[in-house]
């Protein structure tokens, strides 16, 4: 994944101070990252904040599984560079849109209609107990996760899974308003569906979380 996105938005990997004035002045000097497109040489001015920040927004976006817009935007901006009979550019974002369209295809688990999901496997070995996350975003793998807890004297199973699903989502600020699991639970929050999939996509999804876990 990183190696995709540093193509298509080449970012900095040193430490620079990008608002130095020694920036300004041409203080410092590219880079090998800056010679294998890997950078664009901010630290010599040779790309603005602007563009730098809308980059790596563009990037955490793309991180996040949520690829359509960007993949919309690319679009119209070949249509745009067409019209206007810049060919040559237009053809260089369309590469852009290929690279993407092929890393979604790479990373899809799931059909894009099936949203923001939060998928959970848990499995008891011992006095252990094994909670397995698996989170997608328009049908892409954005998280996998597997913690260890160990039994408490008067928990129920359910309560583990309870405390597990809180702490992972909250360590991964998931937003999902919906969970698969392999068994009913009540939930505290009534925002939040509880799904116990029989067929489909959700069930496919289900048991790559439990084929992960016992991994």
């Amino acid at each position: 994944i990183l190696e995709f996105v540093k193509k298509q938005f080449p970012f900095r990997s040193c430490h620079l101070n990008l608002s130095d004035d020694n920036i300004r002045k041409k203080k410092h000097r590219v880079c090998l990252e800056y010679h294998l497109g890997n950078c664009k040489g901010p630290c010599q001015g040779l790309q603005s904040n602007e563009e730098y920040n809308e980059g790596v927004i563009k990037l955490s976006t793309l991180l996040k599984g949520h690829i359509q817009p960007l993949l919309t935007e690319w679009k119209n901006r070949v249509k745009e560079l067409a019209e206007n009979l810049q060919f040559e550019e237009a053809a260089k974002i369309q590469e852009k849109i290929f690279a993407l369209e092929g890393y979604r295809s790479k990373s899809a688990v799931a059909n894009m209609k099936s949203g923001t999901l939060d998928v959970f496997a848990m499995e008891k070995s011992k006095e252990r107990f094994y909670v397995h996350y698996l989170a997608t975003e328009e049908g892409n793998m954005i998280h996998t996760q597997t913690i260890i807890l160990h039994e408490g004297l008067e928990s129920t199973n359910e309560e583990i899974l309870l405390f597990a699903i809180g702490q992972l989502r909250a360590e991964h600020q998931s937003n999902a308003k919906e969970i698969i699991l392999s068994q009913s639970l009540n939930y505290p929050d009534i925002e939040i569906q509880i799904t116990v999939p029989k067929a489909g996509e959700k069930l496919k999804l289900l048991e790559l979380a439990i084929k992960n876990l016992k991994h």
